[in-house]
Formats: C-alpha cells, structure tokens, sequence
C-alpha cells in the first residue's frame, strides 16, 4: 500500500513538474505559405523563378548583421525563420535570385537580399 501511494505521489509530482517546462514554439507559418510571402515579398523579376530553397533555420544561422528588419523587430539568433531562395542557378557562373527570410512565428517578413554568382 504503501509502495502504491509512493508511485501514485511520484507520478503526480512528475505531472504537475512538466507544466513548468516551456512548450517548444510550433512554427504558424507553413512551408507553402512562406513560399507565397517570399514570392509577393521578391523584386518582380524573381517573383515566378524556380524555388532553389526552403528551410527552417535559426535566425542566427542566416542573420544579416548590416541590414535593418524589413518588418518587426529583429528575430534573436535561436529563434525560427524561414529562408526562401527564389532564382535561377545554371550553373556555377551566371545565376541570379533573391533571399527572402521570413519570422516562422510573427511572420514579419526580415530581410530581402538578392543575389548573383
């Protein structure tokens, strides 16, 4: 009986503990409607190129140091963003596109920043 109150105590206690872990944050922007943005969001010449690249990353990972947030405040280093790369790459000379990173939680669009090599 007493092993059993024991169990029942622990397991409650170990309950009522995960309450206190913060819930991981599920991104609200779906990889389709970050793609949408990042297209409305290009210059016109990217806006129908071919999707080269859509991922989830840290902020930190793809930061811009030198460029202010388009929208909102600057996501901090840990936090989601997606980073879209809209453009056309032949080949390792003469392809050209845009970067579109956009906040996977507020949704605020960060930073466009074309490119070419």
């Amino acid at each position: 009986m007493i092993r059993l109150l024991t169990l029942a105590i622990l397991g409650a206690a170990i309950l009522a503990g995960c309450d206190l872990l913060p819930a991981p944050i599920r991104p609200v922007l779906t990889e389709a409607e970050a793609v949408a943005m990042a297209r409305a969001a290009a210059p016109e010449l990217y806006r129908d190129a071919d999707l080269l690249d859509a991922r989830q990353v840290a902020y930190g990972e793809v930061a811009n140091e030198h460029a202010e947030p388009i929208e909102g405040e600057r996501p901090g280093p840990d936090d989601c963003v997606w980073f879209i790369n809209l453009g056309w790459d032949p080949g390792p000379l003469m392809g050209s596109g845009v970067f579109v990173t956009i906040d996977c939680v507020t949704r605020n669009l960060v930073h466009v920043t074309e490119w070419m090599s």
